[in-house]
């Protein structure tokens, strides 16, 4: 008799399992995991038994994680996993789906890719990139494509030769993972080019030798036809100081259109020493239909001394990683900046020129630059805080953090803080300011009884007769000036970052002393007065 393949309808394999006769046939059956439930640990590979040696296809499984429907109660219709309610997406359709010779678009979408590698009776099952997410409920499909070495399908618990889910809830893992921050492109991004040639990632932590380092883009759910892209890391200093580590990730080729991506981790153990958990996965950008990255161009460079510190500045037209390259060839300084008006500042007054890399990898170098001679006095007084969008009132609790960073004692009256070179703004009244010492400065309405931070001692609050600075900062990036007593700038933070959505969030000097340019300043957790 003919053997029937996998190729046929359900019913037709059923019909041809135990068929009465001389030689009757039966067919493979799942012998391990036959719990209802059945509890693995993240990294671990999912083992099915069978009662017979099998061949697995491609076809033969598919993986699909549960829906997460908030904190589990009594009426959660699915089950509680680390006190969430996780509910399945397999219904009877994608079951009916599964069975057939090729999944359909629409569940495919649904599906994570896997790996199955085949021994005998046993099948071993995991995720093709990265490994389980912790306290989440997977469903593993078999279908009747898997079969034994006479051709005849797998049967499901019923007998039935159709496709049939074996439900995962993996373990809880407590270890901390490592704070990620997509600095380019930001977060939720949208039309990204597709010749992007890098990517910046900042991290709260160290992440260890680059080597051991494998990452790559993953298409989101709704893209699974597309292949994931990998990541080359490199470390070159281009966020110094704002992160504890930061990366540039290098694509290996050209993105996919309309593509939503994330960062997704494929190496890991089941150590509790790994830095970067496997089932590390963070939705980062998505690509448009036709958008490409034009060539670097860098133009209307300017050289002037601004608060003590050597300025250079310049127009870019896209965003770009640049070195500062010296007159013997030395790499003084890496950064990263977005397109539009770049400045940046230096300690020396060497002969340089500026090394910009473009989106779509073109490399540009500007002209030869050297400064004049110093020609200004090192400020005294330095802004080192900003808190511009309180828990609270705006401006109420709006404040303005000071430092003197002399050795001698300084008398504030006569200084004068603003938003605009142009306007007066608002004078400082009598204050002695000591060598080290901070000061913050508020409205006339500030008060420390708010949820808003506020200095521990009332002797280090300056208020002003109204609001701060003009009736108050904005959130969308507004500049603050420090001026003297005899009217020379002594400090400025240039409006660099946006508050927006930024609540309860200040941006610090890096350190006191640093120049008065957008890298050197970050959002931090407030700390007025220290």
């Amino acid at each position: 008799m003919n053997i029937i393949t996998h190729f046929f309808p359900a019913f037709l394999f059923f019909t041809a399992c135990g068929m009465e006769g001389p030689a009757p046939l039966s067919c493979p059956q799942l012998s391990y995991p036959t719990q209802t439930l059945t509890e693995i640990a993240p990294s671990q590979k999912v083992v099915l038994l069978f009662d017979r040696p099998i061949f697995a296809p491609a076809e033969g499984a598919y993986l699909v994680k549960a829906r997460d429907a908030g904190f589990c109660t009594p009426a959660c219709p699915g089950f509680c996993v680390g006190k969430r309610c996780q509910v399945s997406r397999v219904d009877d359709n994608f079951l009916s789906d599964a069975g057939s010779p090729s999944l359909s678009q629409s569940h495919t979408a649904m599906t994570i890719p896997i790996t199955m590698e085949e021994e005998g009776n046993r099948i071993q099952v995991k995720p093709a990139y990265g490994s389980f997410e912790p306290d989440t409920l997977y469903q593993l499909i078999l279908t009747p494509h898997i079969s034994d070495s006479q051709g005849m399908p797998l049967l499901d618990p019923t007998g039935q030769a159709r496709a049939f889910p074996i439900n995962l809830v993996t373990l809880p893992d407590n270890r901390e993972t490592p704070e990620l921050t997509m600095i380019y492109p930001q977060n939720e991004a949208k039309n990204i080019p597709l010749n992007l040639s890098f990517l910046i990632l900042g991290s709260s932590q160290h992440l260890g030798n680059t080597d051991n380092i494998s990452m790559i883009l993953y298409p989101v759910e709704g893209n699974a036809a597309n292949e994931p892209i990998a990541l080359l890391p490199e470390r070159r200093g281009v966020c110094p100081d704002l992160f504890p580590d930061c990366l540039i990730l290098w694509p290996l080729r050209t993105l996919d259109p309309k593509i939503s991506y994330s960062l997704k981790v494929l190496e890991g153990s089941n150590s509790q020493a790994d830095i970067l958990p496997p089932w590390l996965d963070i939705p980062w950008f998505s690509t448009g239909e036709i958008s490409w990255a034009f060539p670097l161009t860098l133009g209307a460079f300017s050289t002037e001394v601004i608060t003590g510190c050597f300025h250079i500045s310049w127009e870019a037209s896209s965003p770009a990683v640049y070195d500062v390259i010296l007159e013997d060839g030395t790499v003084a300084g890496r950064f990263f900046s977005p397109q539009g008006l770049v400045e940046m500042a230096v300690s020396h007054d060497n002969i340089f020129r500026i090394r910009g890399q473009g989106l779509d990898g073109s490399v540009v170098t500007g002209p030869s630059m050297a400064f004049p001679n110093k020609g200004s006095t090192s400020p005294r007084v330095v802004l080192t805080e900003i808190y511009a969008n309180p828990l609270g009132k705006e401006p109420t609790q709006e404040y303005v953090e000071i430092m003197n960073i002399s050795s001698s004692v300084i008398e504030l009256e006569g200084y004068r803080i603003t938003d605009d070179p142009a306007l007066e703004g608002d004078l400082l009244p009598p204050f002695s300011l000591a060598p080290g010492g901070r000061a913050v400065i508020v409205g006339s309405t500030f008060t420390t009884t708010s949820e808003d931070p506020a200095p521990d001692s009332s002797d280090q609050i300056i208020y002003l007769g109204n609001s701060l600075v003009n009736s108050g900062m904005g959130n969308s990036g507004e500049p603050v000036y420090l001026f003297n007593s005899q009217g020379g700038l002594e400090s400025r933070y240039g409006g660099w970052k946006i508050f927006t959505g930024m609540d309860g969030q200040s941006v610090e000097r890096k350190t006191p002393t640093s120049c008065d340019v957008d890298q050197n300043w970050y959002f931090s957790t407030p700390t007025p007065g220290q």
